[in-house]
């Protein structure tokens, strides 16, 4: 019975509780719609009310009721009257989508509130009504203040709440009172941390004022070090002038030429220490030092707070600051994987804002080193690193600057212990810089017996500047068409002294000098091949620049030859897998991508670096490359480094002829003219004009016992030069040499177009084989579009012709 009872009040209960929501939904959608209707219509009649119209026309898109509806919010709250269409809006879609009334209730408490304070505040305010156009929605709502009529912005309420609290408390206390009021407003609707914000500022002000002290520090001390500096020279400038009045008797005019001429023994070379190239360096800036440890340990912070952005925790060790980057030694929590942090880079660099971001695991650590850029990047001196311990103390005359470490520290190496080096890069990278830097740092250490450069540099920019030097073996070859001579030149060299050594068993170089030390002869001088565009010489002959650079890679640093090749196209064309295999050291400089970094490196890691001579340095025998800043070598540094060797070369070839005083009186005068290269290449373009004006100089016939002597004479040359001038040629004759000559004799004419055909031969090679016939002297020069002619009469004159090449 119980039970039959309580299934009625439940089946009773039922309906009554489903209907009471369905009535309270209807009554808060009708609510909701009728506040929008509310809010809209209050705001069409504020937009569109006329100040010039009256309620029997009232011009407004609400009708009369709007028409007054409109001026009255107006003239009691100013345009603060749009409060209200918002208040309802706000309600209406609360009570349509029937959410909680208390946060709304705030919200609409403080909006009223922080518009009241506006509201007030704008009592400050009053236009003059003329001002004013009659359209204007507050034009006709004046106040009479001092006889002139004056609208505020506030409304009455405004206005009279204004006036009311200025007689209280006064204008510019009510100024301090409302000013407290609106950050107290902005702090709770903004929900605003007020003492976190305080104390961050007052540490920014902080750290500001303390980097402004460090900074005039820093510029006072160096202000002060030029000033000493600046009186230290005038006094010596002072000393030697006083000297040399003392010392010197004046001349009256320079000399302008030589009359007699005195045959002498040469002088004595001068040593590298003696010259003291290293003193005519840019000297070291002052304040060159590491990234300061407050701006290191900020980074470190921000680094951590990125990212844990990322989902990526852990905590940072070591922190290396240096004068390019700083690297953070980031030790991951339990369960983070490094290849996670290190698909990071590129999001880590947008997020720190950095150019670009390394990041690789640390050998024997368990941590990751993340290289970040510094927002002062410096440039490394070259002197720095001239100027160090292991730099002077080395007695190899092949020691290189390469640069510094991440650190700060200097960073050499000994070109004979690498031996051989491949340097690639983008343009702009560092890369002809590097070569500078290569070049310098050997000659500061060497004299001209000790090495001799052969330069190649088909770009004709870089290398030329170094012809003046008397440590070239010829002037610097810019054809990328003879290049390959003079590379098959290298490899005659390579040959005769491997001839030679066996002869007299020895296994080196160093071997045989300590044996003519003892025997008293004359000691052979490392070769450094210098090329600094491999790429052209690939385009032009690959497969005979291929050949000889692989056949003194393998087989040259035994008689003390070594390479040193850059490129800025490192594609697997111009660095094919032979060259690269035989270069075990090499460096790379910025490139654009992974695949070109993998075909230096073998790796990734060059994609990520910055320019500018930052690069990643690969010893022999290391697995693992070391990040370097390659020190700048400034074009007024390397030509004042070449021009004191060429004074010095021209004193000792002066000296056969004049006494020293005038020998060096005569080279100081020719370098001060620029008028050296008609010693140094018969094939300069202004060679006769400045050959003419150096004889006024230094009379034609001293001239003419100076030319062809510039560059020291090496014995063991001689016999190679005689043997390829014999050939015609330092290229190999052709396979198809005998067969292209007796086709041209046939047909009486000559042409690459007829080679290519009859021999199946690429455009390359039938143009090469061309060349050859002209230089045998079986087809005449190049006539245009014509063929060549066939300079030779009958085939038994070609046959002798051929006959003697092969006995050569």
């Amino acid at each position: 019975m119980g039970k039959k009872v309580s299934a009625r009040k439940t089946k009773s209960n039922n309906p009554k509780s489903q209907a009471k929501p369905r009535k309270r939904d209807n009554t808060d959608i009708i609510i909701g719609l009728l506040l929008l209707l509310l809010a809209g219509f209050v705001t069409i009649s504020l937009a569109s009310l006329n100040p010039q119209a009256i309620p029997t026309r009232p011009e407004n898109w609400g009708g009369m009721l709007g028409f007054l509806l409109a001026r009255g919010l107006y003239a009691w709250l100013g345009f603060i009257a749009y409060l209200l269409p918002l208040l309802l809006l706000l309600w209406g879609i609360n009570r349509l989508l029937r959410r909680s009334v208390k946060k709304l209730v705030l919200t609409s408490s403080t909006l009223v509130g922080f518009a009241f304070f506006v509201q007030i505040t704008l009592g400050y305010f009053l236009i003059p009504r003329s001002k004013l156009s009659p359209g204007f929605p507050l034009y006709n709502m004046y106040h009479l203040v001092g006889g002139k009529k004056l609208v505020s912005l506030g409304g009455k309420i405004g206005k009279d709440v204004f006036d009311y609290l200025t007689g209280l408390v006064g204008g510019l206390g009510l100024g301090f009172i409302l000013g407290f009021l609106l950050l107290v407003s902005i702090v709770l609707i903004f929900d605003i941390n007020l003492h976190k914000l305080i104390v961050e500022a007052l540490e920014r002000a902080k750290a500001a004022a303390e980097e402004r002290r460090e900074r005039h520090a820093a510029f006072m001390a160096e202000k002060q070090k030029a000033e000493e500096a600046r009186r230290e020279q005038e006094r010596l400038e002072a000393e030697m002038a006083r000297d040399e009045q003392e010392e010197t008797p004046p001349r009256a005019e320079p000399p302008m030429g030589v009359t007699e001429r005195i045959v002498r023994t040469p002088a004595s070379e001068v040593s590298p220490e003696e010259l003291g190239l290293a003193e005519l360096l840019d000297p070291v800036p002052e304040g060159w030092e590491a990234l300061p440890d407050r701006e290191a340990r900020e980074g470190a912070k921000v680094l951590i707070k990125r990212l844990e952005e990322f989902e990526v925790t852990g905590k940072v060790g070591d922190i290396i600051p240096g004068p390019v980057i700083t690297r953070y030694e980031f030790h991951p929590a339990p369960g983070i994987k490094i290849s996670k942090i290190m698909s990071l880079a590129d999001d880590l660099s947008l997020a720190l804002k950095a150019e670009r971001i390394r990041i690789l695991p640390i050998p024997g650590k368990s941590a990751v080193g993340i290289e970040i850029p510094n927002r002062a990047r410096k440039t490394v001196p070259f002197r720095l690193v001239v100027g160090s311990k292991d730099f002077k103390d080395s007695p190899n005359p092949l020691t290189i600057a390469l640069g510094t470490t991440i650190t700060g520290t200097p960073q050499v190496a000994d070109l004979a212990s690498i031996p051989h080096l491949l340097i690639a890069g983008t343009t702009g990278s560092g890369k002809s810089v590097c070569i500078h830097s290569i070049m310098t740092s050997m000659l500061i250490k060497s004299a001209p017996h000790q090495v001799r450069f052969m330069a190649i540099d088909p770009k004709r920019l870089e290398l030329p500047v170094y012809n003046p030097i008397p440590h070239l073996i010829q002037p610097t070859i810019v054809d990328p068409r003879k290049a390959t001579r003079s590379l098959e030149f290298v490899v005659r060299i390579m040959e005769e002294r491997y001839k030679e050594f066996s002869r007299v068993g020895v296994r080196d170089i160093t071997g045989y000098n300590r044996y003519a030390e003892r025997e008293k002869k004359k000691k052979k001088p490392y070769i450094v091949v210098v090329v600094d565009e491999l790429a052209d010489l690939m385009f032009t002959a690959p497969s005979e620049i291929e050949q000889r650079i692989i056949r003194l890679t393998q087989m040259a640093r035994a008689v003390g030859i070594h390479l040193v090749l850059a490129t800025q196209r490192p594609s697997v064309d111009v660095i094919t897998g032979l060259i690269k295999a035989n270069f075990p050291g090499r460096i790379a400089f910025q490139v654009a991508s992974k695949t070109d970094s993998r075909t230096i490196l073998d790796m990734n890691g060059a994609e990520a670096l910055l320019g500018r001579g930052d690069m990643l340095f690969l010893p022999p025998g290391k697995g693992e490359p070391v990040r370097l800043h390659g020190p700048f070598v400034s074009t007024g540094e390397v030509k004042r480094i070449v021009d004191k060797l060429a004074r010095a070369r021209l004193r000792v070839l002066l000296s056969t002829q004049v006494d020293e005083e005038k020998a060096a009186e005569l080279s100081d005068a020719i370098i001060s003219a620029d008028l050296l290269d008609p010693l140094l290449d018969p094939s300069e373009p202004l060679y006769e004009t400045k050959r003419k004006r150096l004889a006024e100089i230094i009379s034609p016939q001293v001239l003419a016992e100076l030319e062809g002597r510039y560059y020291p004479p090496m014995e063991e040359l001689a016999p190679i030069r005689e043997q390829m001038e014999r050939q015609g040629s330092l290229e190999e004759t052709d396979e198809f040499f005998a067969e292209a000559a007796r086709l041209v004799m046939r047909h009486k004419e000559a042409s690459v177009s007829m080679l290519q055909r009859r021999l199946n031969v690429g455009w390359a090679r039938a143009g090469r084989i061309i060349d050859q016939l002209e230089q045998a002297g079986i087809v005449g020069p190049y006539e245009g579009s014509k063929s060549r002619k066939v300079l030779i009469g009958d085939e038994a004159e070609l046959e002798k012709i051929l006959k003697g090449l092969e006995g050569v």
